[in-house]
């Protein structure tokens, strides 16, 4: 967690499915800040409040 948000970090497809909606979702409340495993999927996600 940090003053402005907070890191979410996982890995699978579940965790792929829930970082692909936060980018779907993010806008004028939140940005979503994903970071690559280096192949198809996600390991993390950086969610800044607006």
């Amino acid at each position: 967690m940090t003053n402005d948000g907070f890191v979410l970090s996982g890995s699978g497809e579940a965790f792929d499915e829930l970082a692909r909606e936060a980018l779907e979702n993010a806008g004028k409340d939140f940005v979503a800040l994903p970071t690559s495993d280096g192949g198809v999927g996600y390991s993390r996600v950086v969610i800044i409040t607006i």
